[in-house]
């Protein structure tokens, strides 16, 4: 008995420095990837795998590295994001418009959403009259958590809603995605029925 019980602690303990060994060179191995986009100034390439470097453990001191480099690293991807959607968008609805079989129906109005460097205003026009109506206006918030799956573009509105902002610029469309809530005790985060919406670029 007293052989098989360390016969099975044995083998856990070899299970345990095998996982960790792996944790080592996957981190490592991101790392070295992050860093080789970044030392090339490929900044957006580079965030994710420190990131991902980063999140298998933070208190190393390759995860300190990388947290050090994705802070350097912030201002200048979202900088870069923000110009990308930086512009009017005409709601297509919670489906991509490929999909979409009432495009050519008659509708009394358009949802414009109009993004600048610092605010992102909802608004509603009648499509007869012109006429626009301003619904609501967000500052740009990016979200600061360092959460599995977090992304440094993900923007916190004035509901405390989460939102992830999807550019597809051969198609001029914009797709976004509820990842989460912000509450008291911090991220809640959402996995199965995410609001989603579909813009299309029209200016």
């Amino acid at each position: 008995m007293k052989k098989i019980t360390i016969a099975v602690l044995l083998l856990f303990t070899l299970n345990s420095w095998s996982q960790d060994d792996k944790k080592l060179w996957l981190q490592g191995n991101k790392y070295s990837l992050g860093l080789s986009y970044f030392q090339k100034k490929q900044f957006n390439k580079a965030i994710e795998p420190l990131l991902f470097a980063y999140k298998i453990n933070s208190e190393s001191e390759i995860g300190k590295k990388s947290k050090n480099i994705i802070d350097s690293l912030k201002p200048i991807v979202r900088n870069n994001f923000i110009n990308k959607i930086i512009g009017t968008w005409s709601l297509n609805g919670n489906e991509p418009t490929w999909v979409r079989k009432d495009l050519k129906a008659p509708r009394d109005s358009d949802s414009l959403m109009v993004i600048s460097n610092q605010e992102i205003a909802y608004y509603v026009k009648n499509i007869k009259t012109k006429e626009t109506k301003l619904i609501k206006t967000d500052k740009i918030e990016f979200y600061e958590g360092f959460e599995n799956d977090t992304s440094v573009t993900e923007m916190v509105n004035s509901d405390n809603e989460l939102w992830m902002y999807i550019v597809d610029e051969s198609s001029n469309s914009l797709h976004l995605i509820q990842t989460g809530t912000i509450i008291s005790s911090g991220r809640k985060r959402i996995d199965i029925d995410n609001k989603e919406a579909y813009y299309s670029r029209i200016k």
